[in-house]
């Protein structure tokens, strides 16, 4: 059982991934400085990897709707993950359900359901994982951990701790809980908000381990909402060697840290030729438009809403949108995708911006070199990467998502029919 913990600055260090990684090339072309102990590297748009080097992934399983098996009709995925038994547990918060499916993707049990009891999920679950063989799944709207054993067993919920009872998602590493907390409070003048975004650890105690710094939306105060098409949120993960990499959608650069007892260090910061921040053309604006009337209407709203509440253009459009530890110490970043890619629920949400459709994820080496490219498919949100496996969810042009297994393969494509 997780024990009541207190507040405490970071004293464990994160999960090494990996033990290996791959070698740069020695004709990489970018460059490295140093400024003021920060290393500062500059990727080019040419990768490292040769056409017998790259990475790439082929679907091994799909599991989508059938109508003679009511639980694979899913609303909206939110999380996804594999478990310890080999099987996928889907975190539907449409349904306020956790569906099991065996590794063939057959439907097996569904562990959790709307409502208030036991094992139950309140309105707005936001993301699943596994601590061991124990599945965990945040339910911050009933100020509780969710816990169940892959059998269906429905552990004891222990209360999350003031710091969590609010907007959270968690990932785990290192047998604790990491998890992401967004607060909006009063600023004090009565004209907006103020946001509180962490990232704390959980595990036989609770460690404050980094605020996320950046430019917040405006979404307005209270009594005068605002309706940004994009807010921006930040996307991170943990690396090998303690670190911590993040970024956020209006960045067009990664920052590495080093969590410590004295706080979080700055390591190094990770920018390339082929990311560039760019302003929303009329076009983008009149996507993004749509995009956002059909995730009022998914809410059980009205895309009518966006003529009563002042809409807010974004300064700049999504350059990276998210983030992920990958094998042999490798850093992946997903690169923003065409706007018509993206999925609604990617709108007007501080969630983990998973859905803005890009197919093309960079990879880079421990030291923030680029290696190259690992194309998915079209409208695919990944959800946990392993050694040779990516789990993720693909919505159709309709919005109606399945759940999607990849085998990640490196080296030249045998497949038949393959260029």
């Amino acid at each position: 059982m997780i024990p009541t913990p207190r507040a405490a600055l970071l004293l464990s260090p994160a999960l090494a991934l990996a033990a290996c990684e791959p070698s740069p090339g020695a004709d990489w072309a970018g460059s490295v400085v140093d400024s003021a102990g920060v290393r500062i590297v500059q990727n080019p748009v040419s990768p490292q990897w040769t056409q017998e080097e790259g990475w790439w992934v082929e679907e091994a399983l799909r599991i989508e709707g059938d109508d003679a098996v009511p639980e694979t009709l899913f609303g909206y995925v939110v999380d996804a993950a594999r478990g310890p038994d080999g099987r996928i547990y889907v975190l539907d918060q449409q349904a306020r359900a956790v569906r099991v499916f065996a590794p063939d993707g057959a439907f097996v049990a569904t562990l959790a359901g709307p409502g208030e009891g036991p094992g139950e999920l309140g309105t707005v679950p936001t993301s699943l994982d596994f601590l061991g063989d124990t599945l965990v799944v945040t339910d911050w709207t009933q100020g509780r951990m969710n816990r169940y054993l892959p059998d269906g067993t429905v552990l004891s919920a222990p209360e999350l701790p003031e710091p969590l009872r609010r907007r959270s998602w968690l990932r785990t590493a290192d047998g604790a809980l990491w998890i992401r907390t967004l607060n909006y409070a009063d600023d004090g003048s009565g004209e907006g908000w103020r946001a509180q975004d962490r990232l704390y650890r959980w595990d036989r105690e609770l460690e404050e381990v980094f605020d996320f710094s950046y430019e917040p939306s405006d979404v307005g105060g209270r009594g005068s909402p605002r309706l940004p098409l994009v807010v921006n949120a930040p996307m991170w993960t943990l690396l090998s060697g303690d670190r911590l990499a993040w970024s956020d959608l209006e960045s067009a650069e990664i920052r590495i840290l080093e969590p410590g007892r004295d706080g979080a260090r700055l390591l190094s910061v990770i920018r390339s030729d082929a990311w560039r921040a760019r302003s929303p053309s009329g076009p983008d604006v009149q996507a993004l438009r749509i995009l956002m009337g059909e995730r009022l209407e998914m809410l059980g709203g009205d895309a009518a809403t966006m003529d009563r509440i002042p809409v807010e253009d974004p300064p700049v459009l999504p350059v990276l949108t998210d983030l992920a530890a990958g094998p042999d110490g490798t850093l992946w970043v997903q690169r923003a995708g065409d706007l018509r890619a993206a999925h609604p629920m990617a709108l007007n949400t501080p969630d983990p911006p998973r859905g803005w459709g890009g197919a093309t994820w960079d990879v880079l080496d421990r030291e923030g070199r680029y290696l190259g490219a690992v194309e998915m498919p079209p409208r695919f949100r990944m959800t946990a990467l392993g050694d040779d496996w990516i789990l993720g969810v693909q919505a159709d042009p309709r919005n109606v998502d399945a759940v999607v297994l990849l085998t990640l393969h490196r080296g030249t494509p045998t497949r038949e029919g393959s260029e």
